[in-house]
């Protein structure tokens, strides 16, 4: 795989090149990082985030799978407290995720509320340092391409940190240094992130277009919706058509179609399930098509028993749809949801329009 770099809005932004294939397959994890979570590593091994990287690791053998999506809350519970050279690094991830198909595929993190206790520039400069752990900076983008049945189809993933889109009005206080405090002094203005976020966002003419965060816009879990997207970042995500909006934070699994163009999962049982439904009734009525939780299952959606075990997604694409089925840690599949077709023509020509114009 050949990989090119380039600055855009302060950040890096990866463009891959792939290999032809005629399917595209990745899987996307939330909340994962519990074992060995004291600050010198004591600790043990969290059975379930242990049992869930083995299936990851056979359903990776299996599929040809690209990479995978780490959607925060890489360390628990206050995040790194050192530097880039902590050994969390090692036994929390390097040590866990540890399958020979897992060795050869780059996994992609953004940070979580439980990072932010701690050290998130350590975790972006372990990039330095591991083979497989991709984690660029705060933001970031990339691009892949495959053919399918001779048809080039492009997938485009935008990743971004929640916590400090979620701090543009001041909800975190001032930044600061001091152990325990989620905005650091060196995090990006959340008002600079929001402006990549959207132009980003409205530039894509990829076919299908996948957005990714720590914090959920929609959920029926314990945290519920998160105000700030809903209002601000919902909007964009539909006037663009965006494919796919995935999440974690809250600790259960998701699909919640609303009948936009957008679709929303929450995969936030790396290491085990599941947090209470208290939030069904903050969600569109009906909209929520599978839920894995500690509940009641709710009109219009599927609910399998509830039980402890954590969860991934595996996502698949091709030419013409894009499939994600929720698997649990011993290789169940709870929920295939209802496949997404591409973006529409209409919505990838005014993104070249737009490009044109902003080159002019």
């Amino acid at each position: 795989m050949m990989w090119s770099a380039m600055l855009s809005f302060g950040v890096v932004a990866l463009m891959a090149a792939q290999t032809a294939a005629e399917t595209y397959n990745f899987m996307a994890i939330g909340d994962w990082g519990n074992s060995y979570k004291n600050d010198d590593c004591s600790g043990t091994v969290t059975k379930q985030q242990a049992y869930d990287a083995e299936q990851m690791g056979k359903y990776a053998k299996n599929n040809d799978v690209r990479h995978v999506v780490m959607l925060g809350d890489n360390f628990y519970s206050y995040g790194i407290q050192t530097n880039s050279s902590d050994c969390r690094f090692k036994k929390t991830f390097e040590d866990i995720y540890d399958a020979a198909s897992l060795q050869d595929i780059p996994f992609y993190v953004i940070a979580g509320n439980h990072d932010h206790r701690g050290n998130v520039t350590a975790q972006i400069e372990y990039t330095q340092r591991s083979e497989r752990w991709e984690f660029p900076d705060w933001y970031y983008t990339w691009t892949d391409k495959f053919e399918d049945d001779r048809k080039e189809v492009t997938v485009q993933f935008i990743l971004y940190d929640s916590v400090i889109a979620d701090s543009a009005d001041g909800k975190y206080g001032e930044r600061s240094n001091e152990p325990g405090r989620p905005l650091p002094v060196d995090a990006p203005d959340p008002e600079v992130q929001w402006k990549w976020l959207e132009d980003t966002i409205k530039q894509s003419t990829a076919d299908y277009l996948i957005v990714g965060a720590h914090y959920p816009v929609w959920s029926g879990c314990s945290h519920g919706p998160t105000k700030t997207l809903v209002n601000r970042l919902k909007p964009i995500l539909e006037r663009n058509e965006v494919t796919l909006y995935m999440s974690g934070h809250d600790h259960c699994e998701q699909f919640i179609d609303e009948g936009t163009s957008t679709k929303y999962v929450v995969t936030g049982t790396g290491f085990g399930c599941c947090y209470a439904n208290k939030h069904t009734g903050s969600v569109p009525d009906k909209s929520i098509k599978f839920g894995y939780w500690d509940g009641n299952c709710v009109e219009g959606a599927y609910c399998p028993p509830k039980s402890s075990k954590s969860a991934f997604t595996a996502v698949s694409v091709t030419a013409e749809h894009l499939q994600v089925d929720f698997i649990n840690s011993i290789g169940e599949v709870l929920y295939t949801a209802t496949r997404m077709k591409p973006r529409s023509a209409a919505s990838r020509a005014a993104a070249e329009s737009l490009i044109e114009h902003s080159e002019v």
